[in-house]
């Protein structure tokens, strides 16, 4: 394929962690890529030369996703040094936890503002740049819905919750377009540097399958929604061993 018609990803949150290891599958399968990161430069830019290593055109760009012009500035700058946007993906989101007793206005605000109005904004900005039969990526979690056991985390399960409402909504929106839109909802698969490693096994047992999963599983089915069947669009695919 040559450079010219290498078609072109878009991807936040994409300095480490899931974001990370898509994006370089992406490149790897002939994705020219559109990479952001929040705080993490240096791994951003770490990132980026490994994609240019892969042989793919590439371009870092950092921003806070709590901004609500960044989402708009993103698809502009992709579009003005790659040409074109054919995959968005929303990897970028926070985590942390919000107490009932104690969570302030502040943390619903920046939990709301990156985790769900971001990728909406996101999606807004790049539906009328991107090229027909495009994909869009958005990332849930298994644990948005109210049965499963994740305490002290209303607004941020909320806000997934969100994401799970906006794929199908989106979809019906962006299809007449040409544009699918899918989500990924990970389970026990990679948890926060200070989640504890007892609770993370628990979590890990509680699946189908009796373990966590990989990387690799979200990567996987990552790569299928963005560049496999054109006819697969509102889902949100659960990548957690059976609940």
């Amino acid at each position: 394929m040559g450079a010219a018609r290498r078609p072109v990803l878009l991807i936040t949150g994409a300095a480490r962690r899931l974001g990370r290891a898509v994006a370089l599958d992406l490149a790897a399968q002939g994705c020219d890529v559109a990479l952001h990161y929040g705080h993490r430069q240096q791994e951003g830019e770490e990132l980026a030369s490994e994609i240019e290593r892969l042989g793919a055109r590439v371009l870092p760009m950092g921003g806070d996703l709590s901004d609500p012009e960044l989402p708009a500035r993103l698809v502009e700058m992709t579009c003005g040094h790659l040409g074109r946007i054919d995959y968005v993906i929303a990897s970028g989101s926070r985590f942390y936890p919000t107490p009932l007793e104690t969570a302030t206005v502040e943390q619903w605000s920046n939990l709301f503002d990156v985790n769900l109005r971001a990728p909406f904004l996101l999606a807004q900005a790049a539906a009328g740049r991107m090229c027909q039969a495009g994909a869009m990526l958005f990332f849930g979690d298994i644990y948005a819905a109210p049965h499963h056991p994740l305490s002290d985390h209303i607004p941020y399960r909320l806000t997934k919750a969100g994401i799970h409402a906006l794929v199908p909504l989106l979809a019906r929106e962006l299809g007449p377009k040409g544009i699918r839109v899918n989500g990924i909802a990970p389970g026990a698969v990679l948890f926060p540097d200070d989640v504890d490693e007892k609770v993370a096994d628990v979590l890990r047992r509680r699946a189908a399958l009796g373990r966590g999963g990989e990387v690799q599983d979200i990567v996987e089915t990552a790569r299928f929604l963005i560049l496999g069947p054109d006819f697969v669009t509102g889902q949100i695919i659960a990548v957690d061993g059976g609940r």
